[in-house]
């Protein structure tokens, strides 16, 4: 692994690699009826309870995902869309009806590559035999998986009453710090390496390991700095800074799924440069609220 040197456009390089192979995904299982409506009990993979799920976002709450309904070439956001008194998701069950379709299918609500892939592959399904399933919709339907993407965040998980605010002094809060990063084993190899090492060998053991690594670090680190004693006045930045670090982390996380869940992947890592960026202006705030109170 210490052979990995991604550089700065690593996340956007693989995030088009995932989309490819989540691409192929979605057609292999609509070109097998089997694999798209068998009975699954896989695990529960990643918990969406703290984030905006982009795959089930419905912005006029009529039942149809905003992405079906890019499909069905219908108004995501109005419920009765050529404004004939039947709501698009009738409209849409009324026309879905005309395939028959394994009822015993059970959707795992955590995997979003299952859910969409049989979504996916009724609306298709559908369309095509309507002939109305053209590259005027397919590009219709990418436009809206692009938006979506966009749009995806990670929320915060805490808040200012996560954190133990005190009168603690500039100088006493720094030196707790530098010492909980001293108790902690920092991993040697950075998080972009790890990625691109998983990325390229999923089920190797050195990578899930390197990963573990980074992983407990990251949650140690984050336990230290929720439980020490913040001054009132730096409050806003050190929750910032937690906040920042375990989106990281959760990106991080998501990479063990690749294999089975690769759109959730994509999404996620998505968001890698954004949260990174915000991670790096919060050391620099860091650094200039120790140095407007005289600590170097």
């Amino acid at each position: 692994m210490q052979n990995y040197l991604p550089s700065k456009q690593f996340v956007k390089t693989i995030l088009v690699t995932l989309l490819a192979a989540a691409v192929l995904v979605v057609v292999g299982k609509l070109l097998s009826n089997k694999s798209v409506w068998e009975n699954k009990d896989s695990k529960s993979i990643v918990s969406s309870s703290e984030n905006e799920d982009f795959f089930s976002k419905d912005t006029d709450g009529d039942g149809l995902y905003d992405w079906e309904e890019a499909l069905w070439n219908t108004n995501p956001r109005v419920k009765d869309s050529d404004g004939d008194g039947i709501d698009d998701k009738t409209f849409v069950e009324n026309k879905r009806k005309t395939i028959d379709a394994d009822e015993t299918y059970k959707e795992n609500p955590d995997n979003e590559t299952e859910v969409f892939a049989k979504q996916f592959f009724t609306t298709a399904a559908v369309l095509n035999q309507g002939g109305t399933f053209n590259q005027d919709t397919v590009d219709q339907f990418s436009s809206g998986i692009n938006k979506s993407i966009v749009n995806f965040s990670l929320k915060d998980k805490y808040t200012l009453s996560s954190l133990k605010l005190s009168n603690i002094s500039p100088d006493q809060y720094r030196q707790n710090i530098s010492d909980l990063f001293n108790r902690l084993q920092k991993p040697e190899i950075n998080e972009l390496t790890i990625l691109a090492y998983i990325m390229e060998n999923p089920n190797d053991l050195d990578g899930l390991d390197e990963l573990g690594n980074y992983l407990a670090f990251s949650d140690a680190l984050i336990k230290g700095l929720l439980t020490m004693n913040v001054p009132n006045s730096n409050a806003g930045l050190h929750l910032s800074y937690v906040n920042n670090l375990d989106k990281i982390s959760e990106i991080m996380r998501s990479a063990l799924y690749i294999e089975e869940d690769p759109l959730r992947v994509v999404t996620y890592l998505s968001k890698y440069d954004e949260y990174s960026d915000r991670l790096l202006k919060d050391i620099e705030s860091f650094k200039k609220y120790f140095n407007s109170n005289g600590i170097i």
